[in-house]
Formats: C-alpha cells, sequence, structure tokens
C-alpha cells in the first residue's frame, strides 16, 4: 500500500521523508515526483511512501496530515 504525499517543497529529499515516517511505522521505500503543474505551469513535487501494514498506512495518514515538511504543511492521503 502506498501513502501519497503532496504540498512538499522542492528542497525535501527521501531521507527527510523517512525520517518522518519511520517515527510512526514500518516503512518501505519512498520516491519523490517532481512534475509541472498542466494547469498553472508551476513546478509540483510529491512523493510515494511504500507501506507494507494498512494499520501502520491509517496511523501515518492520521498523525502526518497537515504537519510542517521543509517549511510546507504537507497533505498525507492512501494513495491507490
Amino acid at each position: 500500500m502506498y501513502i501519497h504525499i503532496s504540498n512538499l517543497n522542492r528542497q525535501v529529499k527521501e531521507a527527510d521523508i523517512l525520517y518522518l515516517f519511520k517515527a510512526y511505522a514500518s516503512v518501505g521505500h519512498c520516491t519523490i515526483h517532481h512534475i509541472r503543474n498542466t494547469n498553472t505551469r508551476e513546478p509540483d513535487t510529491y512523493a510515494l511512501v511504500d507501506m507494507a501494514d494498512t494499520a501502520d498506512t491509517e496511523h501515518c495518514v492520521q498523525f502526518l496530515n497537515g504537519t510542517l515538511l521543509g517549511g510546507r504543511k504537507i497533505i498525507v492521503q492512501i494513495g491507490s
């Protein structure tokens, strides 16, 4: 199962995300994606974090959604 993290600062690294998430659960791996928003043409950054356990996934979403990371409030959601 994946967690989708959006509203990331472009300076945030995979190690930063893993450090934050490992405080709450066992984490597989993290991948950061840099894209360009098709509507605004502004750069956008999001990450996917691989989680092995459903309970851990829900726990992370509950506690980390809205947390500050790199000076921005991140949006943490369960991915598909």
